[in-house]
C-alpha cells in the first residue's frame, strides 16, 4: 500500500511540474505586477482568443489596446502598446527551467531590458544569466587608425541602446541588435558605420547566455 501511494505521489509531482512549465499556465498564474497594465482576466482572454484562432486583443488599464500575438508551450509575445512589447521564454536550466522576460521600448530607437524569474515568478539576478551589453562589444577598433582616432569614434557612441529578441519562437538563441545609430546624428552615424557590429548572437548553454 505504501509503495502504491509513493508511485501516486511521484506521478502527481511529475504531472504538476510538467503543467507548471507550460507557458499558458505561467501566463495565467503570473502576479499582476509583472504586467501591471493587464488584469488576470485580460491574460486569460488572450489565451482563449488565440486558442480559438481569434485576434487576441483587449483594452488595458490605460484605455489602450494590448494584443497577444503568439503563445506556445514555452513562448509568449504581447504588444502592450504601440511603443512597448514583451516576450517570455522558458529556458531549460539544470533540472528545472527559468523564465526570461524581454521588455522592449520603442521611440527613436528600440531598447530592451531583460529580467529572469523562477517558475514561481521570483525575480533572479540578471547578471547571473547574461553579461549586460556595452558599446565595447559592438565597437571594432581599426588597425589603420591611431589610438586617438579609434577613441574619438568610440566616444561618438555615447549611449548603449540594444534591442533583444529570440531568433525564432522555437529557439533559445538570443540576438542583440545595436540601435544606438538610430539615435545619433547623421554625421556621427556615417562616421562610425564601418566600425560597429550591427548585431551579435548569444547562445543559451543551460546556465547562461554566452
Amino acid at each position: 500500500m505504501k509503495r502504491t501511494f509513493l508511485f501516486i505521489f511521484i506521478g502527481l509531482t511529475f504531472i504538476s511540474n510538467t503543467f507548471a512549465q507550460n507557458m499558458r499556465e505561467l501566463v495565467r498564474t503570473m502576479p499582476d505586477s509583472i504586467l501591471p497594465l493587464l488584469t488576470r482576466n485580460d491574460r486569460l482572454d488572450f489565451i482563449d482568443y488565440l486558442d480559438s484562432n481569434m485576434k487576441a486583443e483587449v483594452t488595458n488599464k490605460m484605455g489602450g489596446k494590448s494584443e497577444m500575438t503568439k503563445i506556445t508551450d514555452d513562448y509568449a509575445h504581447i504588444n502592450i502598446s504601440p511603443n512597448s512589447e514583451i516576450a517570455f521564454k522558458l529556458l531549460p536550466c539544470d533540472k528545472d527551467s527559468i523564465i526570461c522576460m524581454i521588455h522592449t521600448y520603442t521611440s527613436t530607437a528600440s531598447e530592451s531590458r531583460l529580467k529572469f524569474y523562477t517558475l514561481k515568478w521570483e525575480i533572479l539576478r540578471t547578471e547571473d544569466f547574461i553579461k549586460i551589453p556595452s558599446i565595447d562589444i559592438f565597437f571594432t577598433p581599426s588597425d589603420t587608425l591611431t589610438q586617438a582616432e579609434n577613441k574619438n569614434l568610440r566616444n561618438k557612441l555615447d549611449v548603449c541602446l540594444v534591442k533583444a529578441n529570440f531568433n525564432e519562437v522555437s529557439s533559445t538563441d538570443l540576438t542583440l541588435t545595436l540601435t544606438t545609430p538610430l539615435y545619433m546624428s547623421e554625421e556621427n552615424r556615417k562616421a562610425t558605420a564601418n566600425y560597429i557590429k550591427q548585431s551579435i548572437k548569444k547562445k543559451w548553454n543551460g546556465k547562461r547566455f554566452e
